[in-house]
């Protein structure tokens, strides 16, 4: 199961007004909605979205703790809250009147016996579980509750994620989080210089794996995301093309879609094993075959029992069996560089200006880490992976032409697509 953990959840009263908001006057709305959240609700409420279910909890107090555990429920959403006995779950006031005025409230004051209370409930999670803490401290809370909360579950491989800035997402690094998700800002400030490149930002990333993370993911607003997962691979991936409505609540969806997307699929990554222990998968006759170094398979026996949503068996077998490897089409062409947009046009018999458009949309990898630089030079033996079309390995680069081309060789593995 995975559990959220909001320390000081809110009802925002959101009120719109279709004229400046005049101070001292009375001012009338033309428009107001109550809005429930903090950021595990909002996790939890996106996992939903995604067929994950989860448990919110948390801290709720008074008549408006009470009202928002009721439309957490009408949400489909399920709540196991310590009810405080004093104090009222906070009501922050946004007024949209073309520039945005907010209020903010306090929330109530969470005693000790409180936060035991809290603590009871995660000392029966397992290392079946996910736990997600997101987001500030409420000023009546110990600032070190999420170090706290993190060394009370160690050893019990609880697999956690902390949402969190400066020191409240470095002092947990000691404890191994399964994923810290600070955004490229945040982390600048957390290595002490400005990253400007994806270069720059992943060895800030790799500096917060040093110290004991395990998957560092990174968001950059319309610049997408980096990921840095355990085996130390960079994941690159755009933001999508639109109009920005609300960005309130984007870092929580990117929380909620990587455990959705984990939980989902159950790929080896999770399994927390290093990827150079395991050699190619191979599929024959509905049984697929992986070539796995000795320490690594009895673990796959006993821990490897899904994939996706469907269960599976695993057996270790005396010898390995004999394949006939697959071949891709040999094809010879000339192209005017080697660079990725050139190699990849001709490899998929598409237009230059496709090419560069799939590579910008984060579609290509070359050697099995995403590559989204249309003018990278390929060498001889170099392997792009294109999700939706197929594969190209770059097997031999040959002189030029009397017009000035590289005639170059490929292999050419092009997926079936729908029409």
């Amino acid at each position: 199961m995975i559990y959220t953990v909001t320390f000081n959840p809110a009802i925002d009263y959101v009120v719109r007004l279709d004229a400046p908001l005049e101070v001292g006057q009375v001012n009338r709305a033309c428009g107001e909605d109550c809005v429930l959240g903090g950021k595990g609700i909002n996790v939890s409420g996106v996992l939903a979205q995604l067929g994950c279910p989860s448990v919110a909890l948390g801290f709720v107090a008074g008549e408006t703790g009470a009202w928002l555990e009721r439309g957490l429920a009408a949400q489909g959403l399920h709540t196991d809250f310590v009810h405080l006995e004093n104090g009222m779950t906070r009501i922050n006031v946004k007024i949209k009147a073309g520039q945005e005025t907010e209020l903010n409230g306090a929330g109530p004051d969470i005693p000790d016996e409180a936060l035991h209370q809290l603590e009871e409930k995660l000392d029966g999670l397992t290392e079946n579980d996910v736990l997600i803490l997101a987001g500030s401290i409420p000023a009546s809370l110990p600032q070190d509750v999420y170090e706290r909360l993190l060394a009370r579950l160690d050893g019990r491989g609880v697999r956690c994620v902390v949402d969190a800035t400066r020191a409240l997402l470095v002092n947990v690094l000691p404890y191994h989080p399964f994923l810290i998700k600070p955004n490229n800002h945040e982390l600048g400030e957390i290595v002490g210089r400005e990253l400007h490149t994806d270069e720059e930002i992943a060895a800030a990333a790799r500096t917060l794996q040093e110290k004991g993370a395990r998957n560092v993911l990174v968001s950059m607003a319309g610049d997408g995301a980096l990921l840095l997962d355990e085996q130390g691979q960079m994941h690159r991936i755009g933001c999508p093309k639109g109009r920005v409505v609300n960005s309130v609540g984007a870092g929580d969806s990117m929380v909620a879609g990587f455990v959705a997307g984990w939980q989902q699929t159950r790929s080896l990554m999770a399994l927390g094993m290093d990827r150079s222990l395991f050699g190619d998968l191979m599929v024959e006759d509905g049984t697929a075959y992986l070539l796995a170094m000795p320490e690594a398979a009895k673990s796959l026996q006993d821990e490897w029992h899904e994939a996706g949503h469907t269960a599976i068996r695993v057996r270790l077998l005396d010898a390995p069996p004999q394949f006939t490897p697959p071949q891709g089409a040999q094809m010879r062409d000339t192209v005017a560089s080697l660079r990725l947009d050139c190699v990849l046009a001709a490899g998929m018999s598409l237009s230059r200006a496709r090419a560069a458009e799939i590579i910008r949309q984060g579609l290509v990898q070359r050697n099995h880490t995403p590559e989204e630089r249309v003018d990278t030079l390929l060498e001889a033996g170099d392997l792009l992976s294109i999700r939706g079309f197929g594969r190209i390995r770059l097997t031999e680069i040959g002189g030029r032409t009397r017009k000035d081309r590289i005639s170059i060789q490929l292999e050419v593995f092009k997926r079936e697509r729908s029409s």
